[in-house]
């Protein structure tokens, strides 16, 4: 019958993670899990990562200030696949790099509800910050309500994916000039 597991801040580790883990494959019903702050590294991200499957209904996922790093982040993006009713997704400064940031973003496309995006402070460069705005742009012709927090995607790269996404979608209304939120 849980919905909400909020555990942040509690110092877990991977340690943690991993017993977490096991536990989560007994709560289908479960909607949010905030697990800010934790020191959960790759390891326990992976272990997270494979729990998810048995948590169809999750609506958000925080695991924003953990160590969740490149191989993390992959194994995440590939397991948030079948979290179709993930809306909210916070990996604020998780270490994620390129590799990370590109996986996350060949992800976007199979969330079909997400509306808000928050990968900012990580340490991806151009490439996964290309990647991101694509992904992002694709997505918001499906959820125009979609917002990115991303202070590692350089404005340039995010203006050309709003003009390719307003071209997707016939022209529409103009949008706000400047950054987004940072």
């Amino acid at each position: 019958r849980l919905r909400l597991l909020f555990l942040g801040w509690n110092g877990i580790g991977d340690v943690g993670a991993r017993a977490l883990a096991r536990g989560l494959r007994h709560l289908p019903l479960l909607e949010e899990l905030n697990l800010f702050w934790n020191n959960i590294g790759e390891a326990g991200t992976e272990a997270l990562a494979a729990a998810l499957r048995h948590t169809p209904r999750l609506r958000k996922l925080n695991l924003a200030w953990n160590s969740v790093g490149n191989v993390g982040a992959v194994t995440l993006a590939e397991a948030l696949k079948g979290t179709p009713e993930l809306e909210d997704l916070s990996l604020r400064w998780s270490g994620i790099g390129n590799a990370g940031a590109v996986a996350l973003a060949g992800t976007l496309r199979h969330l079909p509800k997400l509306q808000n995006l928050q990968v900012r402070w990580n340490p991806f460069g151009e490439t996964g910050a290309a990647a991101l705005a694509e992904a992002v742009a694709a997505l918001e012709e499906a959820t125009p309500g979609l917002r990115i927090s991303a202070s590692g995607i350089p404005w340039p790269i995010l203006e050309a994916a709003r003009n390719a996404s307003a071209d997707a979608r016939g022209g529409g209304p103009p949008r706000e000039p400047g950054p987004p939120e940072l």
